[in-house]
């Protein structure tokens, strides 16, 4: 009984089902006919008991075959289409060639927007330290609180911003390039401004034509300030 059971347990295909349950049918039949509870047969009786065994056994072992048949097709059928689901869904050697290039490339505007972003970000620190504080027809800058990796001068910053512009052309946005490159332009009066008033300052002179040019300055770098927020808030 204990090896009828462990083979039971191994069952696993609608043929070994079939199978198992034919030989589980015949011990149990040959087993009540062991036990002799049936009376004596007659030859004709027992002829046709026989034969009505051989008969029920013989249309069991056919829906056995047939089902077992139908499971092993529908088996086949099933896997085939797996199959050709997951070959369809397998990537192509030219698919992930191009799958590398969008992710090479996403790579560098991620590397791109960065640069670009830290060079318009330590320009704007660098004029909001201009501005400083404005008390009457003078500012006072705190250009000397600003940490050492920060260059100093609009014409430094400007510089840096175009030539970083020039290497990442291309792979940061067309809408933003082209602010960033109006903002350059429009801007490029600093210099000439920052300029004049070192000038001034070596001639010692403090008058009234130094005054404004001192109120022109803390204006444009307010608005340069501001611009350049905008832009990196883009870039972000």
């Amino acid at each position: 009984m204990e090896s009828i059971l462990k083979i039971a347990t191994e069952v696993s295909t609608p043929l070994m089902v079939s199978g198992f349950l034919a030989g589980a049918f015949f011990l149990i039949l040959r087993q009540i006919l062991e036990k002799n509870l049936f009376p004596v047969l007659t030859k004709q009786l027992s002829a046709e008991i026989i034969k009505l065994i051989i008969e029920r056994l013989f249309i069991l072992a056919l829906i056995a075959l047939i089902f077992g048949f139908m499971g092993f097709v529908i088996t086949v059928f099933v896997h085939t289409n797996k199959i050709d689901k997951t070959s369809t869904t397998m990537l192509q050697p030219e698919d992930i060639i191009k799958i590398e290039k969008e992710r090479e490339k996403r790579s560098r505007q991620n590397t791109a927007n960065k640069k670009v972003r830290a060079s318009l970000l330590n320009f704007k620190k660098y004029l909001d330290a201009e501005i400083g504080e404005y008390q009457g027809n003078d500012y006072s800058p705190r250009v000397s609180d600003l940490d050492k990796s920060i260059p100093k001068g609009a014409l430094s910053n400007l510089n840096i911003i175009s030539n970083v512009l020039d290497e990442t052309n291309g792979l940061i946005p067309k809408s933003i390039e082209e602010k960033i490159g109006k903002f350059l332009n429009k801007y490029s009066i600093l210099r000439s401004m920052q300029e004049l008033k070192t000038i001034e300052e070596i001639r010692g002179t403090k008058d009234s034509s130094t005054s404004g040019l001192n109120k022109s300055l803390y204006n444009q770098y307010n608005k340069a300030s501001e611009e350049l927020r905008t832009i990196i808030a883009k870039l972000s």
